[in-house]
């Protein structure tokens, strides 16, 4: 025993000889007949790892896994520290090794080491090669090592189709378990600790591992399971809470079912239970049309799940995935509008149209989508496209006849032709790209690019990000086609314009302006012409902001990106305002934008600057 390890019970040798022969045993059994009570005894049981908790009681693991073999492709690696990797397909051999080790037939022990490596003594490797398979038998008490064919090709058990489908059933047990708990339990985790599904299959179907096979690391991902850290989780399985809010129990369960299922199947088997859990919640749908906008589908399983679809529902739930891996948004906004004829009321893809209307300028159409698709009018675009949805000044009132003589509104008639002046519409632009930056291929990036910082610049950092990651040029390249000219144009101007640090050199309350001055920031892109100059330029520039006026005073420093709206220098949105600095912001070329962040997060503990920083 270990010095670390603590002194068992003084009845736990009683214990061990209550289990001398195979078998289950129940732990009220057990207490009864040691005189000891329940909770004790099941303690002890669940801290060692050479007991397992079975359906029918506790079992030993030593009669349990008696005459098993688990095999292990080894590594060059792996030979040179004389060490195997226990953790996924040694998994259950790994806690005999835990403490003072288990006896190999060759003499000396198999012991674990603190990162999950199984040691023998020297040289018990040194007959393997580099891709080699190994058996690891566990043979009238003792470990025996031995070769299987080299190269690692090893025959397949009938027996095996069991391994995978148990396997699968316990990680998809843990998922349901993970979904049950995730409010109440931050510790509970959708993965099926491997050695336990090993162990309960032992339990359930003895001889399942007498003979050799492929190692579990083969075997079980053609299950659609991963393997990881001694555990096995679906493929699909959610790796964080937040991949999962808002969701049902019951929707985690489908979204997971329906990813596994797409990630093992072809387009020659059966989709139709697929479809009924892809069909059934609007939730499961807009998750899977996040999945393929990052990773589409193969051209023939989305065929075959069209061909499949059983009913209007299942097939606009195939037709939005097709229309989030579209590679041209017009084609996507064509396919959207078919979705919202077969499905009028799926979430998802009244919010992609809302998006796509705003892109085109239909600002009443737009809203109308996002509204009916659960975004909130202080949510999104709506507060931006509010503004647009009065008629321009001086024009016909949206809910008047149309001037033509058509008869019909001004809305439902030449209203969308009656375009609002740029620097109106910029703000709405400017948010367009915005929502592209969260787009499921973009979203990620910038919310690591978002975390470090404090929330109150949230919204800051995320332009940060969609202006420095390329995803603004990205936008313009895509939805070009649907701007306006003037809107293209401006967005193109916007570009490259550089972040900078401002100071406020004047405060303007009664009329709601502020004064200017670059300090520090990346120079302008080269060439750019005069119209397309940058807004700020580096030179001073004065803003109306009539918030902004009221919250900073004379030399204030502010960290912006000011861009033109087609009429001045703007904010469009809130820079962070700054009275001390903890040093010189992260200016490099191109900027970083998590560094920008953990700026901005140390800014709340400033250092002193040197003197004459900025002179």
């Amino acid at each position: 025993m270990n010095a670390d390890q603590p002194m068992p019970p003084p009845w736990w040798g009683h214990l061990l000889a209550a289990f001398d022969q195979p078998g289950a045993l129940m732990v009220e059994d057990l207490a009864k007949e040691l005189g000891i009570d329940a909770e004790s005894v099941e303690g002890e049981l669940a801290d060692s790892p050479l007991f397992h908790e079975t359906e029918d009681g506790w079992v030993h693991l030593r009669h349990l896994a008696e005459g098993a073999v688990l095999t292990h492709q080894v590594t060059a690696r792996e030979i040179a520290e004389n060490r195997l990797d226990g953790a996924d397909d040694l998994s259950l051999w790994l806690r005999f090794a835990v403490g003072s080790g288990w006896p190999l037939a060759v003499g000396g022990m198999l012991t674990a080491d603190v990162r999950g490596g199984l040691r023998g003594p020297d040289g018990w490797l040194s007959g393997f090669s580099d891709g080699d398979v190994l058996g690891l038998r566990l043979s009238h008490g003792l470990f025996e090592v031995a070769p299987l064919r080299p190269g690692g090709a090893t025959a397949r058990p009938g027996a095996m189709a069991r391994v995978v489908e148990e396997s699968v059933g316990q990680a998809m047990l843990a998922v349901a378990v993970y979904a049950h708990f995730r409010d109440t339990d931050p510790g509970v985790r959708p993965v099926a600790p491997l050695d336990g599904v090993i162990a309960d299959i032992l339990h359930n179907y003895p001889g399942t591992f007498d003979l050799p096979h492929p190692p579990l690391t083969e075997l079980l991902p053609e299950g659609g399971l991963v393997l990881g850290d001694g555990h096995a989780h679906m493929r699909g399985a959610p790796e964080r809470a937040a991949d999962v809010q808002g969701l049902s129990e019951d929707d985690v369960i489908r979204l997971v079912k329906v990813r596994h299922a797409l990630s093992i199947l072809s387009p020659d088997s059966d989709l139709t239970g697929t479809l009924r859990h892809i069909a059934v919640s609007d939730a499961v749908i807009g998750h899977l049309a996040d999945d393929v906008a990052r990773r589409p589908l193969p051209a023939d399983m989305l065929a075959a799940l069209l061909r499949a679809a059983a009913d209007a529902r299942q097939e606009a739930a195939v037709a939005f995935l097709a229309a989030r891996q579209a590679g041209e948004p017009t084609e996507a906004a064509t396919l959207v509008e078919h979705v919202l004829e077969l499905a009028p009321g799926l979430a998802s893809a009244l919010r992609d149209a809302g998006f796509y209307a705003a892109c085109r300028g239909d600002y009443a159409k737009a809203d109308d989508l996002l509204r009916r698709g659960g975004v909130q009018s202080d949510e999104g675009l709506r507060p931006a496209l509010r503004p647009l949805l009065s008629a321009p000044a001086g024009q016909t009132s949206r809910n008047q006849p149309c001037p033509c003589g058509s008869g019909r509104k001004y809305k439902a008639c030449h209203q969308a032709a009656e375009a609002h002046g740029l620097p109106r519409r910029a703000p709405l632009l400017h948010l367009l790209i915005l929502e592209y930056g969260s787009a499921p291929a973009n979203r990620a990036a910038v919310e690591a690019a978002v975390a470090p910082g404090p929330a109150a610049s949230a919204t800051f950092l995320a332009e940060t990000a969609v202006f420095e990651y390329g995803m603004a040029a990205d936008f313009l390249a895509e939805y070009r086609g649907l701007l306006k000219a003037d809107e293209a144009a401006l967005v193109e101007s916007w570009l490259p314009e550089p972040l900078r640090l401002w100071e406020v050199a004047e405060v303007d309350q009664a009329h709601g302006t502020v004064l200017l001055r670059a300090l520090l920031g990346a120079p302008p892109a080269p060439g750019a012409s005069p119209d397309g100059a940058p807004a700020g330029g580096g030179g001073p520039v004065r803003l109306r902001k009539r918030g902004l006026a009221h919250a900073v005073r004379a030399g204030d420093l502010l960290l912006a990106r000011v861009l033109a709206d087609g009429d001045g220098p703007r904010l469009l949105v809130d820079p962070p305002v700054l009275r001390d600095l903890p040093g010189l912001p992260p200016f490099t070329d191109p900027v970083d934008p998590p560094a920008v962040a953990a700026f901005l997060s140390r800014a709340a503990n400033p250092q002193p600057l040197e003197p004459g920083l900025f002179l």
